[in-house]
């Protein structure tokens, strides 16, 4: 079926990708994406700003001596509107600081709950060596106003201050299985938990130091080398059985 739409924006040099169940349609205009939607038309970068996209923060480029965004297509959009995709050009920089512009696609989703929503890829991981587990986490890039983060091991909250940064270091973890899941707090609720991350904290030797060189020195002596071990612990001294003389390396843990 063919549709025409009386609006100025559309016209013969338009093209347009998509079109929904509400008669929303999605195209291009000129170098810049539109959206006609409910009798009326709008370039893209008005009807995203209209619908609290800061397109200040989604790294688009804006062209030198214009005051607009080079979203130059709306491409595709859901059945129910809530959901359409944008081509842009990226506002990416080279390691001398120009602009190495690029094309990307970029995803809205329109009507979204922005609190309540739970963290994302919660990973868990033993320090080599060590009874301690490193969790991380990424908030949900729809959630807006996250003060903080508990985390959770085994269903029990171990933070006693609320989280701010998106990793959290567990220490004197008990040796064996252990799930660990993250909630997101915000101004009056906190959401549900995260999916869960296992890990198994393990006993680990303590690593011994490698490629042992000795070398006789002069009448009664030895000159020996050797490499430090690949480990978490940190290593203060190597002391030779004789007390002959003590080698301090300083304390470098390698996590």
């Amino acid at each position: 079926m063919l549709y025409y739409f009386s609006t100025n924006l559309l016209y013969k040099s338009s093209e347009f990708f998509d079109i929904s169940d509400n008669l929303t349609v999605v195209g291009e205009n000129g170098a810049l994406g539109y959206i006609y939607k409910g009798g009326k038309t709008y370039y893209a970068t008005d009807f995203l700003t209209a619908n609290g996209v800061d397109l200040s923060k989604q790294h688009i480029f804006m062209a030198p001596e214009t005051d607009y965004y080079q979203v130059f297509r709306a491409s595709t959009v859901s059945a129910d509107d809530n959901v359409m995709s944008f081509l842009i050009y990226n506002d990416d920089k080279d390691e001398e600081g120009n602009y190495a512009v690029s094309m990307q696609t970029m995803v809205v989703k329109f009507n979204q709950a922005t609190t309540g929503l739970c963290p994302l890829s919660v990973k868990a991981k033993q320090f080599s060596g060590l009874n301690s587990v490193n969790v991380s986490w990424k908030p949900n890039v729809a959630a807006e106003g996250i003060k903080g983060y508990n985390v959770y091991r085994d269903g029990e909250k171990i933070n006693k201050e609320l989280v701010t940064a998106e990793n959290y270091l567990d220490a004197n973890v008990p040796y064996g299985d252990h799930k660990y899941t993250i909630t997101a707090v915000y101004a009056d609720a906190e959401s549900a938990k995260s999916a869960e991350a296992n890990v198994a904290v393990a006993k680990q030797a303590l690593s011994t130091p490698t490629s042992l060189f000795a070398q006789q020195h002069g009448y009664s002596a030895a000159y020996m080398e050797w490499n430090k071990p690949v480990s978490n612990f940190g290593s203060f001294t190597y002391f030779d059985v004789d007390h002959a003389r003590q080698e301090g390396f300083g304390y470098e843990p390698l996590w």
